[in-house]
């Protein structure tokens, strides 16, 4: 079990590790305590704009968490995922 603050640390920091737990039989889990939303800078620079409204980063959180979870499929060759609810 992996325990990430934000969408990306746990592919940086881990994902050598839990490609090896996953070829060793073993299940993983990966718990995000956020989604990454709460630091507008990254979305400034990516949409090259400086006002970020609150819907905004709703928004930016929900796209980070889709590529948590594409990154973790590709990572570990699984399908098998259980997003939070919205």
């Amino acid at each position: 079990m992996v325990f990430a603050p934000h969408p990306d640390d746990e592919t940086l920091a881990t994902g050598g590790l839990l490609q090896q737990a996953v070829a060793a039989g073993s299940a993983v889990q990966v718990i995000f305590a956020t989604d990454g939303d709460n630091n507008p800078w990254p979305q400034r620079a990516i949409e090259r704009r400086w006002h970020i409204t609150p819907a905004d980063r709703i928004r930016w959180g929900t796209r980070r968490r889709k590529e948590a979870l594409a990154a973790l499929s590709a990572l570990l060759c699984i399908s098998d995922q259980h997003p939070r609810p919205s």
